[in-house]
């Protein structure tokens, strides 16, 4: 739940200094365009030598996205289930960009967002529910998203989380938004 509002300037120094303040476990870029993508980036663990990608990979544990750096449109990315395909993709990467990041991949997980409307007495409530039909994929934009949600469990619709198709896994963050609307129920 986002309980605190900062109004700070949205570069990597200012969100390190929040970051140091509030402890997150981790930051989760939702809402910003480009300027939060570059901030993302900076603050992200970014890969110089192919050595290091591979050793990162086996300490995340495959499948992994690799992604070039400070490139958009997904130019030197894609998904490596091992470490032949990583090897492969960061070479593709490295031609776009001297560093690449490697994250571990949501591909599978299916995505779930609620709306919520909040007032300055903190009264909040939940307007809507929506599920994207497709699992996560690297881009997002890539998938349909319905309002409600139509092939969710109940157990599932009432939680605010990633959830793994097929399985009952999901991550659990606790989370400090650059900027977000969320709702306790």
């Amino acid at each position: 739940m986002a309980d605190k509002v900062y109004y700070l300037p949205v570069t990597a120094e200012f969100v390190r200094k929040v970051s140091n303040y509030e402890r997150p476990d981790s930051i989760y870029v939702t809402f910003g365009g480009q300027t939060v993508l570059n901030v993302a980036i900076q603050l992200e663990d970014q890969f110089a030598k192919l050595g290091d990608a591979v050793t990162s990979a086996e300490v995340i544990t495959y499948p992994v996205v690799v992604r070039a750096a400070f490139v958009l449109g997904g130019l030197g990315s894609g998904l490596a289930r091992n470490e032949q395909e990583l090897t492969a993709l960061c070479n593709k990467a490295f031609a776009t960009s001297p560093q690449l990041l490697v994250e571990k991949s949501m591909k599978a997980w299916k995505a779930v967002e609620y709306e919520v409307v909040r007032d300055c007495r903190d009264t909040s409530i939940t307007a809507c529910n929506m599920e994207n039909l497709d699992a996560l994929g690297i881009h997002t934009q890539d998938s349909i998203v319905v309002a409600p949600s139509q092939m969710l469990s109940h157990m599932a619709y009432n939680n605010q989380y990633a959830l793994k198709s097929f399985s009952k896994e999901y991550p659990i963050f606790d989370v400090a938004r650059i900027c977000g609307i969320e709702h306790n129920p």
